[in-house]
C-alpha cells in the first residue's frame, strides 16, 4: 500500500468534485457520490462485541455532520455503543487533502481510488513504520454498471483488527467508469432540448386554440385574432426603451470610472 500511496501523490488534485485523469484525459464527477449533509455515508466494523462497535462516517464533497473533538472532517471514525455515536473517535481523513488516481494506469476501466489524508496521527498500529504519521483513508471505486448499496471495509474479514494507519473501502460504481460524467451531461442537454421542444408545442397549441376561440367567439380574424396580440406587438417598442436605457447606464458607468464625470456634481471634470 506504500508503493500505491507514492504514486497517489503524483495525482494531487484540490478540494474538487471533478477530476480528469492526466492518462486517458476522461473527467470523472464524485459529486453523484455525495450523500446529503445529515446522512453520510456509513459502515461498520464486522468486529463487534454487541456493547460496542466501531463506526465508520464518511462523505464526498461534503464533511460529515458530527465534529471529531471540535474538528470537520470528511472522514471520521466513531466508538459507538450499543449503536450509538459517542464523543470517543478519531479523524481519518480530510476531503481538502484528497488524491486521486486510477486504479490501474493501463486500463481506465478498473476505475478510480480516491485518498483522504491528513487524519489523527496514528499510534499502536500493526505497522509501526507508520505510527507518528497522519491516518488516512482509500476508497477503491471500481468500475460497475450498477453501484452497490454501500461501501465494505476491505480489510480482510471486514474489519480493522488492530489499529490501522491506513484504512480501505471499496464499492463498485458507474461513477469510476469512464465516460460516465459525459453520458450524464449529454443525457442533461437532451432533457433540456426535450424540455424546450415540449414547451414550444405547448406555446404553439396554445396559440392555435386561442386563435380558433377568438374567431368563433369575438369575431377577430388575422393577427387581430391572436391571443395576447396587442402585448406581441409592445414588444419592439419595449425592447427599444429596454435598450436604450441599458445602453445609457453602461455608457455613464464607463464615463464613472474613467473620471469624465463628477459622481457629486454630474458635471465634466477637466481632462
Amino acid at each position: 500500500m506504500l508503493i500505491i500511496a507514492s504514486t497517489l501523490v503524483s495525482a494531487q488534485t484540490p478540494d474538487s468534485c471533478q477530476w480528469k485523469d492526466p492518462v486517458f484525459g476522461n473527467n470523472y464527477d464524485l459529486t453523484h457520490l455525495k450523500r446529503p449533509k445529515n446522512d453520510p455515508w456509513k459502515v461498520y466494523d464486522a468486529q463487534t462485541s454487541g456493547m460496542f462497535n466501531i463506526e465508520y462516517t464518511f462523505n464526498f464533497c461534503e464533511t460529515v455532520p458530527k465534529k471529531c473533538n471540535g474538528v470537520e472532517a470528511s472522514a471520521i471514525e466513531f466508538l459507538d455503543i450499543y449503536d450509538t455515536e459517542t464523543d470517543t473517535c478519531e479523524v481519518l481523513g480530510q476531503s481538502t487533502q484528497k488524491m486521486n488516481h486510477l486504479i490501474d494506469d493501463r486500463d481506465a476501466n478498473k476505475g478510480l481510488l480516491v485518498a483522504y489524508m491528513g487524519g489523527a496521527l496514528c499510534e499502536g498500529s500493526d505497522t509501526p513504520s507508520l505510527n507518528g504519521l497522519p491516518r488516512k483513508v482509500l476508497f477503491r471505486l471500481e468500475c460497475g454498471e450498477q453501484q452497490d448499496e454501500n461501501f465494505i471495509l476491505n480489510e480482510m474479514g471486514n474489519t480493522q483488527g488492530s489499529t490501522k494507519c491506513e484504512l480501505h473501502f471499496k464499492m463498485k460504481t458507474p461513477v469510476a467508469c469512464p465516460g460516465f460524467a459525459a453520458a450524464l451531461a449529454k443525457q442533461s442537454e437532451r432533457g433540456l432540448t426535450y424540455y424546450l421542444l415540449c414547451l414550444s408545442i405547448a406555446f404553439l397549441i396554445y396559440n392555435i386554440i386561442g386563435t380558433y376561440y377568438n374567431q368563433k367567439r369575438h369575431n377577430k380574424f388575422g393577427f387581430d385574432a391572436v391571443p395576447h396580440i396587442d402585448k406581441w406587438r409592445s414588444l419592439p417598442s419595449q425592447f427599444k426603451s429596454f435598450s436604450i436605457i441599458a445602453m445609457e447606464k453602461i455608457l455613464m458607468g464607463l464615463a464613472l470610472t474613467r473620471g469624465y464625470v463628477n459622481t457629486k456634481m454630474q458635471t465634466y471634470k477637466g481632462v
